[in-house]
């Protein structure tokens, strides 16, 4: 895998519009995501259940060295509001009805 910051390798359909500032990027980082499905017998009233979780999930600010704002999403905690142990911080369930 190529480095963001490393563009002569990459061909110009991969380096974006001819506007692009190809100095500027962004990273997301997802740490133990996990997916669960369940399907219950037929007489209840939910049928089948799809969890899908993200423990850790950033988007972090990689656009220049003088930038102000290093991440735009992390979970954010403080001694007064600890993180919970097993908490996630993204989770989308499917249920089927």
């Amino acid at each position: 895998m190529y480095s963001s910051y490393d563009t002569t390798r990459l061909a110009r359909h991969e380096r974006g519009g001819p506007c692009r500032d190809l100095r500027t990027s962004m990273e997301f980082s997802i740490s133990k995501a996990r997916c669960q499905y369940e399907k219950y017998n037929e007489k209840e009233k939910v049928s089948s259940r799809f969890v899908f979780a993200i423990h850790e999930f950033e988007i972090r600010d990689r656009l220049l060295a003088r930038s102000e704002i290093n991440k735009f999403l992390y979970l954010y905690t403080t001694e007064a509001a600890p993180r919970r142990t097993h908490a996630d911080m993204v989770r989308i369930i499917f249920r089927n009805y």
